[in-house]
Formats: structure tokens, sequence, C-alpha cells
């Protein structure tokens, strides 16, 4: 992208200075937040396969046939459900709190791009650059689809084991 910049002339370089560490403070923030997003899906995914690994384990260390799995007891039946529950506990986390870190750093840093005496010399336009190309919808639907695909398998697991 090519911006053309102009000549700031020197009575504002200090005011144009401090705008600027406020904006480096509020880029490291958003990258703080966006670290501990990918962090937390990663490990919410790992402890979530992981908890499938465990249960096939557990069912192969007791000799539980596929076809036997609908005929245990409620508390065995119960260790099938712990990864969904893990899994949308997470999810909700992910969308009620992450979500709206993410999305608030973003539109607190577009208060630089909207200033407009930022804006007559070209400076500042990350955020809203971002924010034309990657919407709101398009974030929540990468949201959905990272949570509901291992989701929707593990139901659709789940079905063909209590149907067997």
């Amino acid at each position: 992208m090519s911006r053309n910049i102009q000549i700031i002339p020197s009575e504002y370089l200090e005011t144009i200075k401090i705008y600027q560490e406020e904006w480096k403070k509020v880029i490291d923030l958003q990258t703080h937040f966006n670290e501990l997003v990918i962090q937390a899906r990663i490990k919410t995914f790992t402890i979530f396969i992981a908890s499938i690994w465990w249960i096939l384990w557990y069912l192969t260390a007791m000799k539980i046939d596929i076809a036997e799995v609908s005929t245990l007891d409620a508390n065995n039946r119960l260790l099938f459900i712990l990864p969904l529950i893990f899994l949308s506990i997470w999810f909700l986390l992910d969308y009620l709190y992450y979500s709206k870190l993410i999305n608030s750093s973003v539109e607190f840093a577009k208060k630089f791009d909207d200033n407009d005496f930022l804006k007559s010399y070209k400076l500042f336009w990350l955020s809203s650059f971002i924010s034309k190309n990657i919407s709101k919808n398009d974030y929540y639907i990468t949201l959905f689809i990272f949570y509901f695909i291992p989701l929707f398998s593990y139901l659709g697991f789940l079905v063909f084991i209590y149907n067997n």
C-alpha cells in the first residue's frame, strides 16, 4: 500500500511523538491479547483432543467394546460428556471475554486513525485498514469454525458409538 506522507512541521513533532508513544502501547496491548487468544485456543484444542484420546485409552484398558458403550453406567457415560463441557466452557470464555478484549483494543486504536490532525499527515492508519479487511463478522465466523468443527466431529463420534 503506497501512502504519501507529508512533511510534518517541527512545531507538531512533539505532539505526534506523544501520540506515537501511546499508539505503540495500544499496539503492544493488541499483540498481547492476540497472543493470549492463540495460546488459549492451542491449549483448549490440545486438552480437548487429549481427553478424547484418554477416553479411547480408557475403553481399551477396561476392555470395553464400542458396542457396549451404550450399556455403561452413568458415571462411565459422564466421561464422554466431559470433553463437550470443557470445549463449551472455553468457547463461551473465548466468545464473551477474549473476543471482546481484541475487538475493544482495535476499536480503541482507531481513535488514532480517526483523529483529523493525524489524518492530515496520513499517520496511524493500520487499525482502520485491518478493520476494513477483517470485519467482526469474519472474526466471529472463524471463532465458530474453530470450536464447532471439533464439537460436531466429537458429537458425530458419540452418535456413532452409541448407535453401535
